[in-house]
């Protein structure tokens, strides 16, 4: 068991079995008067674990941005087909308002 102290009054003590390649970490957290919290990971890289979670918490951000931009993209492709097709309805709405009013084409139409 070793522990470790952060800068932001946080204690980790942990433990780390090398099997296969694969360290496999035993982590307890114990920042400020909290509760500890313990959790284990997996990781093919051998550092601090505190290191390691800053490392993995970034890589995490951008996935949730990436995540988000995803959802912003497929939110706006999404409105656009529907102001498409309010387009294509008024489009052709008026279109034949305009042929049976005025029996007159549609642009592009032959007489």
């Amino acid at each position: 068991m070793k522990y470790y102290k952060v800068e932001d009054r946080s204690y980790v003590a942990y433990s780390v079995i090398e099997y296969k390649g694969l360290y496999y970490y035993d982590v307890i957290y114990v920042k400020h008067k909290e509760k500890p919290m313990q959790f284990v990971f997996v990781s093919n890289i051998k550092e601090e674990p505190y290191e390691l979670e800053e490392t993995y918490r970034l890589r995490w951000q951008i996935e949730e941005g990436f995540k988000t931009r995803k959802a912003r993209i497929e939110l706006i492709r999404s409105l656009c087909n529907k102001l498409y097709l309010i387009y294509a309805l008024l489009d052709t709405s008026w279109n034949l308002y305009l042929f049976l009013s005025f029996n007159l084409k549609a642009p592009g139409e032959k007489s």
